[in-house]
């Protein structure tokens, strides 16, 4: 198992990973899964199946940036050319892609804005294929630019895979425990700059290893972390693990792994991933790794203890929404002169959410108000008119 998590705003980019490294039942915390390529100015962050030709695939992309990353290479070059060459490896292997899913975060900067792409196997609705570059955000959302800078500068964009099953309610209670302190104690959490999300990142990922420890399941993933901040100019934080060379004969046994197409070890793994149909899942009594469910099972039991684990296949997904409410007034003056509020507001009425623009101009006095259904486009309401003839409703 294992847990990287990585993140864009307008303060940069995070990148935040555990170093566990799985294979069977036993642990070990010396994977180097966040990379940075400084030529580029680009950041990896590496889930999945970790063999690559007899090798690691966290010593494979270290190789990779040294030999293949060059100045002035944009994200989409480095992606590509990184895509290119794993599946060239990987595809003489001779295994099936279902046993060889993996993934790769690659972050970086595209005309001065940070965006996040995915190298992986696959979505949960098809079969595990050929490592492919996807452009998880801003691209593939089909958001416009002013939605993806309203996004950047008041939302969290992220990519999570490894134990986001524990991640992910974690975050959520996260952002309503933030609320709380902002109300009760003035206290921002996070710190609204990179240092701060960095730091939160860190704790989420800490708390998630701390969870599995408190609870007694197989430590997949562990506080020892790889971690990296940076902005459009370079590196701003730099907590990688070394990448320290394995020791002389530490890799025979990935060597007979990959040679022998019978064995009956579990692959190694940096983690498993968020795509249900290669997830690799501990017993929760011994840790033994249990084989793969189908996609319509809900029970599958240990070869080991024997115990049975049941459980309900669940897909989850998240939308980011936001709005901008400001106001303005000149010194000395009591009132606000200016008020304007734009972005996405849920009707209650029709459950659906609409993109809302108003303004409340006391120096023009005029009072504009536009909404649109947010899905389909539709008009719900257009006011432009002046102040005077607005009136709020009165309420009895």
């Amino acid at each position: 198992m294992t847990l990287v998590v990585s993140d864009i705003s307008r303060y940069g980019i995070i990148m935040v990973g555990d170093s566990a490294v799985t294979l069977g039942t036993s642990v070990k915390a010396d994977a180097f899964k966040v990379q940075y390529a400084k030529a580029a100015n680009v950041g990896f962050a590496l889930w999945g199946n970790a063999g690559v030709d007899h090798r690691r695939i966290d010593y494979w992309l270290a190789d990779f940036i040294r030999d293949q990353v060059k100045t002035g290479d944009s994200v989409q070059d480095v992606g590509e050319r990184l895509v290119s060459s794993l599946n060239a490896v990987l595809e003489k292997s001779g295994r099936k892609w279902k046993d060889l899913v993996r993934g790769i975060h690659i972050a970086g900067y595209r005309e001065a804005l940070p965006v996040l792409f995915h190298a992986h196997c696959g979505h949960p609705n098809e079969p595990a294929h050929e490592m492919r570059l996807y452009h998880d955000y801003p691209d593939d959302q089909k958001w416009s630019e002013d939605h993806f800078r309203s996004l950047l500068n008041y939302g969290f964009i992220h990519l999570r895979n490894g134990y986001h099953p524990l991640f992910g309610p974690l975050f959520k209670q996260a952002l309503d425990y933030a609320a709380q302190l902002r109300a009760a104690h003035n206290i921002q959490f996070p710190h609204p700059s990179l240092e701060g999300r960095f730091e939160f990142y860190k704790l989420l990922v800490r708390f998630v290893a701390g969870t599995l420890v408190a609870s007694k399941i197989h430590p997949g993933v562990n506080d020892e972390l790889s971690a990296i901040a940076f902005d459009d100019h370079g590196m701003v934080i730099d907590q990688q693990l070394p990448i320290v060379s394995p020791t002389k004969g530490g890799s025979s046994a990935f060597d007979e792994f990959f040679e022998e197409a019978n064995q009956s070890v579990q692959p190694l793994t940096l983690g498993s991933t968020a795509e249900p149909m290669a997830e690799q899942i501990p017993c929760p009594k011994c840790g033994v790794a249990l084989p793969e469910p189908s996609r319509t099972a809900t029970a599958v039991q240990c070869g080991q203890c024997r115990a049975v684990l049941f459980f309900q296949p669940l897909e989850e997904s998240l939308t980011f929404r936001g709005s901008l409410f400001r106001r303005a007034r000149s010194p000395g003056k009591a009132n606000y002169q200016i008020q304007r509020e734009e972005g996405e507001s849920f009707f209650r009425r029709t459950g659906r959410w609409h993109d809302l623009t108003r303004i409340i101009d006391r120096v023009g006095k005029r009072y504009y108000k536009h909404i649109e259904d947010a899905e389909t486009g539709e008009v719900i309401d257009h006011k432009d008119k002046p102040l005077p003839e607005h009136r709020r409703p009165t309420h009895g």
